[in-house]
């Protein structure tokens, strides 16, 4: 188990310690931003920790069995006594709620362990959020525009035009001494290349990505 907690006051001693040996992360907020960033920070799934116990170091992974279970549902003038039936996580009457694929038993929301047989039960949505952290988009490749063939590049991403000054290019190489002076009035535009779908993004559509999880253009 790992556990991260963020602070709103000041730092609490048994709180940084038991973040130390679960070596999770411990901070106190500074203001508002700071917040953000820590929270954020803590939402991300941390990588799985290596095992040492059989000799070299190998990471350890488990499979988890999972079910979909089915909804129940039902218009409002069909909602009567007949309908309604006990969940088993709260013993409570309910008209709709989700039944477990492997006992039966009605649970009212998921994702959830079910309270009879402990099976995970989830919806496809579920697993579709996760697949960004399980399968993470692999880095781009920064390329310096001005040492390609081309003059004119395309973002794949945004569809902008980047254009790139040949002739202060050519200026630089025949002028030796006057390099850095052109470079600062000219600075090199920078692309990205995806490895898998072979397009060239741009420095935002890069950030983006990063965010998004995923390649316009693998997608």
């Amino acid at each position: 188990m790992r556990v991260s907690m963020v602070g709103l006051a000041a730092e609490v001693r048994i709180c940084k310690e038991i973040c130390k040996r679960t070596q999770g992360q411990y901070g106190v907020i500074l203001n508002e931003h700071h917040f953000k960033e820590l929270l954020f920070e803590a939402i991300s799934p941390p990588p799985i920790a290596k095992s040492t116990t059989n000799g070299p170091k190998t990471q350890s992974s488990s499979l988890i069995q999972m079910g979909f279970p089915n909804k129940i549902t039902h218009d409002a003038h069909q909602v009567d006594a007949s309908t309604h039936s006990f969940c088993a996580c709260h013993s409570k009457l309910q008209s709709t709620g989700f039944i477990c694929p492997r006992c039966g038993s009605k649970n009212c929301e998921i994702p959830t362990n079910c309270s009879v047989c402990g099976l995970t039960i989830v919806s496809s949505p579920h697993l579709a959020r996760s697949y960004r952290h399980l399968f993470p988009v692999s880095n781009w490749i920064e390329k310096n525009a001005n040492s390609l063939s081309h003059q004119t590049f395309k973002c794949f991403g945004c569809d902008k035009e980047l254009q790139v000054n040949k002739a202060s290019q050519t200026n630089d190489e025949s002028n030796g001494n006057s390099n850095n002076a052109t470079n600062a009035n000219n600075p090199s535009i920078n692309l990205y290349h995806c490895p898998r779908c072979k397009n060239m993004f741009c420095y935002e559509c890069d950030i983006y990505h990063e965010q998004l999880g995923l390649c316009p253009g693998c997608c």
